[in-house]
């Protein structure tokens, strides 16, 4: 399973439980400059579990990809009311 697609297909499915299931219980996710956005599976939970509920049409594409050792780069596409907007993110992998 590559895990990376697997939270991109989970998400476009809007499955929490599957999304979830992709993140350590401990992970972090942080800004460009590093500032914690979300700290740990209850952030995670509570994030994604409003955005899943309250956007329907919740969607994203990603049409690059670039992968660097643990790092992986997504240029993607986030459709969500029918409004579109371009963005990179950035994952870093650890076993």
């Amino acid at each position: 399973m590559d895990p990376v697609q697997e939270q991109l297909d989970a998400y476009n499915a809007r499955d929490l439980e599957r999304f979830l299931a992709c993140y350590h219980p401990d992970a972090v996710v942080e800004d460009s400059a590093g500032a914690r956005l979300m700290d740990g599976a209850a952030a995670l939970r509570a994030t994604y579990g409003a955005l899943f509920a309250n956007s329907p049409a919740l969607r994203a594409e990603v049409p690059t990809r670039i992968r660097v050792g643990e790092f992986v780069i997504d240029g993607s596409s986030s459709l969500r009311v029918a409004v579109t907007a371009p963005r990179y993110r950035g994952l870093r992998l650890e076993d």
